[in-house]
């Protein structure tokens, strides 16, 4: 029975060290998406500023 528990504390702090692995791995994919939805707002947000100064150089005319 102890060489059971052996391998079972084993295989369980595998997983552990994956799951961390993982876990750090899904934090870079968010922050990384964070980023850019940040940045796509940034973008949004001139490419608006742009359409509004447009049209208001057309009406002027």
């Amino acid at each position: 029975t102890s060489e059971s528990s052996d391998s079972g504390s084993e295989s369980s702090s595998s997983s552990s060290d994956s799951n961390n692995k993982l876990d750090l791995a899904l934090k870079a994919v968010i922050d990384s998406w964070k980023e850019s939805k940040s940045l796509k707002g940034c973008l949004l947000k001139q490419f608006k500023i742009n359409v509004l100064s447009i049209q208001h150089d057309s009406s002027e005319q």
